[in-house]
C-alpha cells in the first residue's frame, strides 16, 4: 500500500485530540508512540515513519489554532469515517493502540470515556 495521506491525516487528528485533549500537551514521546502506531495500522510492509511523523506534528499546529467546539466536531466526523474506512481488525486494533497511548501517562476518565464513545461509534 502507497502512503495514504487522507488516511494518515484522520488517524493523526484522532490521536492528537485524544491525546491532548486530556492535559493540553503532547510529549515528544506520545508524538512518536502516534508516529508509530500509524505507521503499523496502515503501512503494512511499509516503513513511511518519517512521512507519518511530518503529517503528526503538522496535525498538531493546526489542532492547537481550533477552537474547543471545532476540535470535537472535526474529531466526530472523523471518527464516522474511519468506521466506514476500516476493516473490524483495523478499528480494534486503533482502539489498542489508544489504549497504549493512554496508559504512557496516567489513565484519565476523559480517555476511558473518549474510548468507550469510539468504540460505540465503531460497534465493537
Amino acid at each position: 500500500m502507497d502512503f495514504n495521506k487522507t488516511l494518515v491525516d484522520k488517524f493523526a487528528y484522532i490521536f492528537v485530540h485524544f491525546a491532548y485533549s486530556t492535559d493540553n500537551e503532547l510529549s515528544v514521546e506520545e508524538l512518536k508512540l502516534i508516529s508509530t502506531k500509524i505507521n503499523d495500522l496502515i503501512n503494512e510492509n511499509q516503513d513511511n515513519y518519517r512521512q507519518t511523523y511530518s503529517v503528526v506534528t503538522q496535525t498538531l499546529a493546526e489542532y492547537i489554532n481550533l477552537t474547543l467546539s471545532q476540535r470535537s466536531s472535526k474529531c466526530n466526523v472523523l471518527s464516522l469515517e474511519l468506521n466506514r474506512d476500516l476493516s473490524p481488525v483495523q478499528k480494534s486494533s486503533f482502539i489498542d493502540s489508544l489504549n497504549e497511548l493512554a496508559e504512557l501517562d496516567s489513565l484519565f476518565q476523559s480517555e476511558i470515556d473518549f474510548i468507550n464513545d469510539l468504540k460505540s461509534k465503531f460497534k465493537l
